[in-house]
């Protein structure tokens, strides 16, 4: 990722046009929120994001059962198709949050437009109103797409904000460097 969005890459092709062009797959940081620990092992999650996608990579923290509240993994997944939106095991559904997708459309679960953009909006409609309710979830939607199939990313504090104090200390003009969240971060005084 690019800031909040997927770099893609592919092979050279003979007369290549990127306005024509249109991405098929891409890798994706698929998070699984709220997996009981049990489904938690390193074999139980590929198993789960095969569901998804192709299965790439399984994020260190989760491998190491490190990461509390989500199971991540990066998958390959199929952007001609909708996007999975919930799995179920063992008669209970979970949730599923995409990392940088946000152009996913919640009327048909396909990324590439918004809702308002929608083809399926745009088609006749059916004069019969189906009878079927959908499924909720365990987090509760009713609908089968929604916002909450976008993973928001924290924001991250860009460094540590200290206050100049006068000093005799002939140190206290130094640069001074201070660790904060993994980033190196260079203070002066």
């Amino acid at each position: 990722m690019i800031g909040e969005h997927y770099l893609t890459t592919q092979s050279w092709q003979k007369s290549f046009n990127p306005r024509n062009h249109e991405v098929k797959s891409t890798c994706v940081w698929v998070q699984f929120p709220d997996l009981p620990i049990e489904f938690s092992h390193p074999e139980a999650v590929l198993r789960i994001a095969k569901r998804v996608g192709t299965p790439i990579h399984l994020d260190r923290a989760t491998e190491l059962g490190a990461r509390g509240g989500f199971t991540r993994v990066c998958v390959e997944v199929d952007l001609t198709k909708p996007l999975l939106s919930h799995f179920k095991i063992e008669g209970i559904e979970y949730d599923i949050r995409y990392e940088g997708l946000d152009n996913i459309c919640f009327e048909c679960g396909t990324y590439g437009h918004q809702t308002l953009r929608c083809p399926t909006l745009h088609q006749e409609e059916d004069p019969l109103p189906s009878q079927e309710t959908p499924l909720s979830s365990q987090a509760g939607h009713a609908e089968p797409y929604g916002e909450w199939m976008v993973a928001r990313r924290r924001d991250k504090r860009q460094g540590v904000l200290y206050r100049a104090r006068k000093t005799t200390n002939p140190m206290a003009n130094k640069p001074k460097v201070a660790l904060k969240s993994q980033a190196l971060v260079l203070v002066c005084w």
